[in-house]
């Protein structure tokens, strides 16, 4: 998060303290960061996004590249506040071109501004510095997704130790110069919240009333588990993660998302505390497929654009279990998680392969007319396999990529699935070098597949691709010859 040349006096994944967080048995393989982390039992039930943090120092980077790599969302520094006495306000050169690139490719946006605040007039001069710079720049709070949030860290080098360290804030004090940054910025219309490290947020300031005021808490600590017993959604858990498209190392973070459909009689107008009725989606025609919600706090019922916004849809555009990302304006505050359903009409059915977010178990070189048998559709629907630009195949060996279509009683299209092949990550059905090859390569950092093409080369279906896939792709082709 800070500048990457100038060193912080804190480490912030040593561990000086025990702490009484409990963790729960959700652990996440993270590809950018090339290990497992597991997450507190009080995120059992939460959506988990994966994304990364940025500044000038992370140099030309390929938006498009980030967004097909699996980051959902990217928190841009946008300005900041030197840490030398006279505190010296600056911007971040490349702020603009990665909030345009990051939007154009599809990503959420959020935002940081690296303060080194002593003083609550300071804070909200911050907070107006902060408008400023996105005025110059044609952007408003509608250009952002996710807060802005207040960067607390404490810096130093050669001069010695930098203007918050030696300002030795009471943790009152600082509590409130953090309080007023985000109120100043509420006021400007701008989702806001607190980022630092965990050794910050247990010794200097008090999180959870900024949670408590609809503030959001970013934590940092890179290691395998997050240890802060207070309140947060966003957990950066490495400053050394890879992201294709990017060529240095990258801060990597998991945001958490409730997924649950319940309400609390808590009186706050927190997102999170609203019941959700949300309705099952049929497949109808082309997707992405929109669920209809109703969101209700005690006896309101809240309405779309009032009280909430829907600003991002995840595995929308296929059968299965699909989200629908809320987040809080006008009075009401806070993100959560909206599951719903999409169903194909016509009540497909196969006691031979699974039919989910894919049809899978279907076995290497497999005739599609094999393959198609093995289905059932209710009367006057029928099934088509198509190529995977969606050409009809009339006569194909079933391969990877490649799609079951559903049509209805008029001949129109109400929905398709991807197919998986086991092993087969080039779509031809069979499993060859080229197989191998591609497994290798997604083994390196920056490895590009996605979809029905990266599940093909998971083997032993843990979720990620790993050396133990690559063993077996290795053992059945020398079998094989």
């Amino acid at each position: 998060m800070k500048n990457k040349k100038l060193m912080s006096i804190i480490l912030i994944g040593s561990l000086l303290f025990s702490t009484a967080v409990a963790y729960g048995q959700s652990v996440l393989y993270s590809k950018y960061g090339g290990a497992n982390y597991t997450h507190a039992t009080k995120f059992d039930n939460s959506l988990i996004l994966d994304g990364i943090d940025v500044s000038q120092w992370n140099q030309t980077i390929d938006w498009n590249k980030v967004k097909a790599d699996g980051i959902d969302y990217v928190i841009i520094r946008i300005a900041g506040r030197g840490y030398g006495d006279s505190g010296r306000l600056y911007f971040d050169d490349n702020a603009n071109d990665y909030i345009k690139g990051a939007k154009e490719a599809g990503l959420l946006i959020g935002g940081y501004y690296f303060s080194q605040a002593i003083t609550e007039a300071e804070a909200i001069e911050e907070a107006n510095h902060t408008k400023e710079i996105l005025d110059r720049y044609n952007l408003d709070a509608s250009d952002f997704d996710l807060p802005i949030f207040m960067d607390r860290e404490f810096m130093s080098d050669e001069d010695g130790p930098g203007r918050l360290n030696k300002a030795n804030l009471t943790k009152d004090a600082e509590t409130k110069i953090e309080k007023a940054f985000c109120d100043r910025l509420r006021e400007l219309g701008f989702d806001s919240g607190l980022y630092a490290n965990l050794l910050y947020l247990n010794n200097n300031t008090n999180g959870d009333s900024l949670v408590d005021s609809g503030y959001t808490v970013w934590e940092a600590q890179y290691n395998d588990v997050c240890d802060y017993a207070g309140k947060y959604s966003l957990w950066q858990y490495t400053s050394s993660g890879r992201v294709s498209g990017i060529s240095t190392n990258t801060d990597c973070n998991f945001w958490y998302l409730n997924k649950g459909l319940e309400g609390t009689e808590d009186t706050n107008n927190f997102i999170e505390n609203c019941l959700v009725e949300v309705q099952e989606v049929l497949a109808l025609g082309a997707g992405p497929y929109t669920p209809e919600m109703t969101l209700k706090h005690g006896d309101a019922t809240l309405v779309e654009g009032t009280d909430y916004e829907i600003i991002y849809y995840i595995n929308n555009d296929s059968i299965g279990t699909a989200y629908a990302i809320v987040r809080g304006i006008g009075q009401y505050t806070g993100y959560r998680a909206v599951p719903y359903e999409i169903a194909l009409s016509g009540n497909l059915n196969s006691e031979t392969y699974t039919i989910g977010e894919f049809v899978t178990g279907v076995a290497l070189d497999t005739p599609s007319s094999d393959f198609l048998s093995k289905f059932t559709v209710d009367d006057g629907y029928s099934l088509k396999l198509l190529d995977k630009d969606s050409h009809e195949l009339l006569s194909s060996t079933i391969g990877t990529g490649m799609k079951l279509a559903i049509y209805d009683t008029n001949s129109n299209p109400v929905g398709k699935i991807d197919i998986v092949v086991k092993g087969d990550a080039t779509g031809d059905g069979l499993q060859k070098n080229n197989d191998l090859t591609r497994l290798r390569k997604q083994l390196l950092p920056g490895g590009t597949l996605s979809g029905a093409y990266y599940e093909s080369l998971d083997l032993n279906g843990n979720g990620r691709i790993d050396n133990v896939d690559l063993t077996r792709m290795r053992k059945a082709l020398l079998n094989n010859n």
